[in-house]
């Protein structure tokens, strides 16, 4: 029989008819079922909407007739708004469709205020379905969304259509002839819709928060000109591998300095690179392995938390100590890397001059190579963060490169950046320690070895 099925799909040009075959044999519960299954996809139908499903995230999407099936390159717009996404934020979708990508946020931050809206009542049934904890609205953008939530939007995403209307009749027939055209028509150059998002966005968004919109590579520069246009800053991120790119606007934060804003780019940048080029760092450093041993020994179980976590390496060595250990870094292009790496540990975006924490709430904290960007003027004040957030007694491990002059990077794995690297002498750290409240209790410092520049210390000292 699955050879049957086989030898049927691929005749209709199906590419991967071993596995869609798979899949109609699991979905049919007898031969007769099966038969209508595969005379639909022979006939063209979506594969998804043959089953009434789509993976998404790791999650199985409801899916329907004449509704959007969500894409795999749409996960990076999911992934992007869930690395900006912290416990308690307000999260909305717009276009929602199935609801997808609300559903996504919500399964990896269950804590969010999630809403979701679309104009279709087919794809809205399916929301409601995909997102039972969440809160699904009928209309046209962002029309039926409560008045509450004016100025109380942390994360916005829509994936709006952005096919140009020429270009729709060139769509595979999948496409074309099974999914709403208004899921897919977004005018004259693809980008109408997204214009009537990008001008409607600060009204919701609160301060600091962000807009996502899925493009293309082509149209990506008229998504971020419309979000500039609407006083938004907006970047680009691409995924190659997934043939994705999302533009992200945020609003500026009138206070912020301008090296958080430099470092954050800059590492966006080159997450993608960094994974590999940290990957097997810390097997190859002894020194460092012992000294998180010892640490993990001080604080006990935790909890604690990693401050500038990257890629969530130290955050993931430090659970296999059997430290209760969560993550924060100030790139969201990091967070989403760390997430991916390690999906059963707490990761969230946030800056160590301002950490998203309450007083007194941990008893380790580790700051792993995370305040060398930091500015001399602004080190006191970060320091002062690290104190707060320790309970009394509470231990906190610096790394850092031991020197006197500060180096700056334009270029880095491939991409420009514009990364200041502040190099400290560790009895003037201690000093700065100290005045936060923090004194030294223990201090190391080892040679440069291959690779390296400069000497790197260790300090762990301890809230008094």
């Amino acid at each position: 029989m699955a050879a049957d099925v086989v030898a049927r799909l691929r005749a209709a040009g199906c590419v991967f008819a071993e596995d869609e075959a798979r899949l109609l044999l699991a979905a049919a519960d007898s031969p007769a079922a099966l038969d209508a299954l595969v005379g639909r996809r022979v006939a063209g139908e979506p594969l998804e909407h043959v089953l009434g499903w789509a993976e998404f995230c790791g999650l199985r999407i409801a899916v329907g007739a004449g509704v959007f099936v969500p894409r795999r390159r749409t996960e990076l717009l999911a992934e992007r708004a869930i690395a900006l996404t912290r416990p308690g934020a307000v999260v909305v979708d717009l276009c929602c469709g199935t609801g997808a990508v609300a559903a996504a946020v919500h399964a990896a931050v269950p804590d969010a205020e999630v809403h979701a809206a679309d104009l279709d009542p087919a794809a809205v049934a399916l929301a409601r379905r995909n997102l039972p904890r969440g809160h699904v609205h009928r209309g046209d953008l962002d029309a039926p969304l409560p008045a509450a939530l004016h100025g109380r939007v942390d994360v916005l995403v829509a994936n709006a259509p952005y096919v140009p209307t020429d270009a729709i009749a060139l769509m595979p027939p999948e496409a074309r002839l099974h999914e709403a055209r208004a899921a897919l028509d977004g005018g004259p150059d693809g980008t109408a819709v997204q214009q009537r998002v990008a001008a409607a966005a600060p009204r919701w968004l609160a301060p600091g928060g962000h807009l996502l919109i899925e493009t293309s590579d082509r149209q990506a520069p008229l998504t971020a000109a419309a979000m500039e246009r609407h006083g938004l800053v907006a970047r680009t991120v691409v995924d190659d591998e997934r043939g994705a790119t999302v533009v992200i606007g945020s609003v500026a934060a009138v206070d912020e300095p301008e090296f958080l804003r430099r470092t954050r780019d800059s590492y966006d940048a080159i997450a993608a690179e960094y994974v590999g080029y940290v990957g097997d760092e810390l097997p190859r450093r002894p020194a460092e392995r012992a000294l998180l041993r010892w640490f993990a020994d001080v604080v006990g179980s935790g909890p604690v938390v990693d401050v500038g976590c990257g890629t969530g390496r130290i955050t993931a060595h430090l659970h296999g100590l059997g430290v209760d250990v969560s993550g924060i870094d100030l790139s969201p292009g990091m967070v989403e890397q760390a997430r991916r790496a390690y999906p059963d540990l707490r990761f969230s975006v946030g800056s160590m001059t301002a950490l998203p924490l309450p007083d007194a709430c941990v008893d380790g904290l580790v700051a792993h190579y995370s305040t060398i960007h930091v500015p001399d003027d602004e080190l006191p004040g970060a320091l002062a963060e690290f104190a707060r957030v320790l309970s009394p007694g509470g231990h906190a491990l610096l790394t850092f490169q031991v020197g006197d002059e500060p180096l700056h990077l334009t270029d880095a794995l491939g991409h420009p950046v514009d990364l200041l690297f502040h190099r400290r002498r560790p009895e003037r750290m201690a000093a700065l320690l100290e005045a936060a409240g923090l004194p030294v209790h223990a201090q190391t410092v080892r040679q440069a070895e291959d690779g390296e520049r400069t000497p790197q210390a260790y300090l762990l000292a301890r809230r008094a």
